[in-house]
C-alpha cells in the first residue's frame, strides 16, 4: 500500500475532491490531512470481520503492517492501536489525547460508511465538520492538543443538501504514546 499524505494548506483558497466529496480548503485546519481510498473493499470486508468477530491479535498485527507502510512519513513513532465499531445512528464523544501522555499524532481509519466526523476547538468551541468517506485514512497532528474529535449521533448526516444514511462505522485508530 502506497499512501501519498498531501496537507490541504498546499491548495489554499480552492476546493478539492476527496473521496467523491468536495472540500473548501479554508475551513479545514492544517493539522488535519485526509486521504482517501486507501484499502480496497476486499481488505476493508476482511477486517470488517475480524472486528465483528473479535479477532483482537490479527486486527493488532495487521495495524502494525498498516502502521510500519506509513511510519517514514512521521515526527513520532505509532506505538498504540485501538479499534472499534459505531452502529448506525450511534456517535462518539469528544476525545483527543492528553499531552502528558501522547505525541501529537492520531491517523484514524474509517471503514464501513461515509461519516460526519466534527474537529472541536476548545477554545472557541467553533466546530468543523468534515464527511470521512469510506476506506479514507485521516491524519491528526495537533502540537498544540486544541481539537477534540467527536461524531455526532444520528443515522443521516446532510451533505451539501444531499442525505446520506449512515452504516455500521469502523475505525482503525494509530496514536504516539510518550516514552
Amino acid at each position: 500500500m502506497s499512501v501519498e499524505v498531501r496537507p490541504y494548506s498546499r491548495y489554499s483558497g480552492k476546493f478539492v475532491s476527496v473521496g467523491g466529496f468536495t472540500y473548501n480548503v479554508k475551513t479545514i485546519p492544517d493539522e488535519f490531512t485526509l486521504v482517501a481510498n486507501i484499502l480496497d473493499e476486499n481488505t476493508e470486508e476482511h477486517i470488517i470481520k475480524l472486528i465483528n468477530n473479535n479477532k483482537n491479535i490479527e486486527i493488532k498485527e495487521i495495524m502494525k503492517c498498516i502502521a510500519s507502510e506509513f511510519q517514514g512519513e512521521l515526527k513520532y513513532k505509532l506505538n498504540e492501536f485501538t479499534f472499534g465499531k459505531i452502529k448506525a445512528g450511534d456517535g462518539m464523544q469528544p476525545e483527543k489525547e492528553d499531552s502528558k501522555y501522547y505525541n501529537p499524532c492520531v491517523i484514524v481509519m474509517n471503514l464501513g460508511t461515509d461519516i460526519e466526523f466534527v474537529l472541536l476547538d476548545q477554545k472557541t468551541r467553533k466546530q468543523i465538520p468534515i464527511i470521512l468517506p469510506r476506506r479514507s485514512m485521516f491524519l491528526l497532528q495537533d502540537t498544540q492538543f486544541k481539537y477534540q474529535r467527536l461524531i455526532a449521533k444520528r443515522y443521516i448526516d446532510k451533505i451539501d443538501n444531499e442525505e446520506i444514511k449512515r452504516g455500521d462505522r469502523y475505525s482503525l485508530v494509530f496514536k504516539c504514546r510518550k516514552g
